[in-house]
């Protein structure tokens, strides 16, 4: 699994979360998009690679502005591997 942070400028509210995660969805096929407005961020957990180019253009289509993205992948814990 991959946990990508993408940094958004520009939402305001439970509504801006909401749009972006509505456009993140139409172009990416993850197995979580989680928007903040109050951490301007847009946190999308998949498993595999995915287009970061697209979900960028997808949420300033939106009218907000993406300022960065982090990646990495997590290690699942646990008594099986």
């Amino acid at each position: 699994m991959i946990k990508y942070v993408f940094s958004v400028e520009g939402m305001m509210c439970c509504n801006c979360e909401k749009h972006a995660v509505e456009s993140v969805k139409k172009v990416i096929s993850a197995k979580s998009v989680v928007a903040s407005h109050v951490q301007k961020t847009v946190e999308i957990t998949a498993k595999k690679a995915i287009d970061k180019d697209a979900v960028k253009q997808a949420i300033e289509d939106r009218g907000y502005t993406v300022t960065g993205v982090t990646e990495e992948e997590i290690v699942k814990k646990g008594l099986f591997k």
